[in-house]
């Protein structure tokens, strides 16, 4: 058995190998030959050999180019990465200037 977690920016992807809905940022255990399939979609799923760690979830966010700053807790991450999104609710892309429009 290995484990794949649904990292997709899709949000909850229906998986019809194993029959049924795996939810963004959720885990699973499959058989081998599904994992297998699954690693060739490696922008959905992060396939692991057991439950995945921190630092899984780490590289994986890194190769996609997903910013994790300040995050440190695990399903922080995975939402992250399941998101397709940055780590910070920071706004210093706002191209405003604090005045009236």
């Amino acid at each position: 058995m290995s484990t794949v977690t649904n990292i997709s920016p899709q949000g909850d992807l229906e998986l019809p190998l194993i029959g049924r809905v795996v939810a963004a940022g959720e885990s699973v255990e499959v058989p081998a030959d599904v994992a297998e399939k699954l690693a060739a979609q490696p922008d959905v799923w992060l396939v692991t050999s057991s439950t995945p760690k921190i630092a899984d979830l780490r590289a994986a966010a890194e190769e996609r180019g997903i910013d994790l700053t300040g995050l440190k807790k695990k399903a922080d991450i995975e939402a992250a990465l399941a998101a397709g999104g940055t780590g910070t609710d920071d706004d210093s892309n706002d191209d405003t200037e604090g005045g009236d429009l």
